[in-house]
């Protein structure tokens, strides 16, 4: 099952979209050398218990993603799902706002 919202990484000049937590693990194991212990096993262990009938595991799996990503310095787009609803709004609008003023 997919994430309600993909998130978008930069690794070493390469852009990937990760949609689900079967792509987070391929992420993880390709670039494992960038993550913390800790964080890998996290994530590791996150997604592998994560399945489709429980979308409360694939968020989980999506946040633990997400963290361990901004851990190892990889650049990291992705909505936070804590946030109050409409944040995500504001903050794109004032994204494309600065986009498009340079």
């Amino acid at each position: 099952m997919n994430w309600s919202i993909p998130v978008a990484i930069r690794v070493k000049d390469m852009f990937y979209t990760v949609r689900n937590p079967g792509q987070a693990e391929f992420i993880m194991l390709k670039y494992w050398p960038l993550f913390s212990r800790c964080d890998l096993q996290n994530m590791i262990m996150a997604c592998l218990c994560s399945h489709a009938a429980d979308p409360v595991l694939q968020q989980n799996a999506r946040h633990y993603f997400v963290e361990g990503c901004k851990n190892a310095g990889i650049l990291v787009s992705a909505v936070i799902m804590e946030q109050k609803p409409g944040q995500h709004r504001i903050r794109a609008r004032i994204s494309l706002a600065a986009a498009t003023a340079v």
